[in-house]
């Protein structure tokens, strides 16, 4: 894969006003509506995907953060998101990135290779995660070097050939100009994760909450439903470049055990109800 720049079969990119646009080539879809859907359990014990420890927190986190790669859908081969392209060389051990250009958070802000090297030497290498990442990242006893090429290109290196590192780089960045100045107010290493940790918890003001995917937290009653709304800022276009996602949001309610989930499903209160196989 020397010099390999990978391009995905299921989207182009398109250059729109300065931005680089994942352009979704999937049929059109119809722009509207609210697709109600359920969590078993209490609900999520925070909001913060870099400091989750449990399922229902990283997977209500993914509508809100994305990660620099995804799979296609057809191929299951890695292929870019907020990355444009990557580039192998030096035999695997260098892998560069490429970012979408213009691309932004929610509240505007630009998504740039500062946020991704910010995301690994100090969340991820400082051991500000709490979903046990870091021990993943050791290759060879080290961790890679991450460092900014220019605003829209960052370069990972590992100490020897890691296949699998590919799709670890997919980890979602984070925004360093909200977490950086939280963590320059801790006085210490154990205060700066104890700030961390509570930082978009489940108490937090939601218009607060940065995103840099298909939805922002709207609302959120614990132990009864989370709302999330679409972030208009969202990078991906459809084949006649209007912008997605279709939806205009999206509803969990907080269910204790499937008995439940299948009532609220019959009695039309949720779209989707998962029917164990022995049913």
């Amino acid at each position: 894969m020397q010099g390999y720049s990978s391009q995905a079969s299921t989207s182009k990119t398109v250059l729109l006003n300065g931005i680089e646009y994942k352009q979704v080539q999937n049929p059109i879809g119809k722009f509207g509506g609210t697709l109600n859907l359920s969590v078993l359990g209490t609900g999520p014990k925070t909001f913060n995907p870099w400091a989750s420890t449990d399922n229902t927190s990283s997977e209500l986190s993914r509508l809100m953060f994305d990660s620099l790669f995804d799979d296609d859908p057809d191929t299951g081969e890695i292929i870019p998101h907020l990355a444009k392209s990557f580039e192998i060389k030096d035999g695997g051990k260098i892998i560069i990135v490429k970012l979408r250009k213009g691309i932004t958070w929610s509240d505007g802000k630009p998504i740039t290779a500062d946020d991704v090297v910010f995301t690994w030497n100090e969340i991820v290498f400082g051991g500000l995660e709490g979903g046990g990442f870091q021990a993943l990242c050791l290759i060879d006893g080290k961790f890679p070097e991450v460092k900014k090429i220019d605003n829209e290109t960052i370069e990972f290196k590992t100490p020897i050939v890691f296949a699998p590192f590919l799709r670890q780089i997919s980890y979602p960045p984070a925004p360093k100009h909200i977490f950086e100045p939280l963590i320059k107010k801790a006085k210490s290493k154990d205060e700066a994760k104890q700030i961390f940790n509570r930082f978009w918890g489940t108490n937090n003001n939601k218009k607060d909450f940065i995103t840099s995917s298909k939805f922002k937290l709207k609302r959120y009653v614990q132990g009864e439903r989370i709302e999330f709304e679409k972030n208009t800022n969202y990078f991906a276009i459809n084949t006649v470049n209007k912008k997605l996602l279709y939806l205009n949001k999206m509803v969990f309610a907080t269910v204790q055990d499937q008995a439940l989930e299948l009532f609220k499903f019959l009695a039309g209160e949720i779209d989707t109800s998962i029917i164990k196989g022995e049913d």
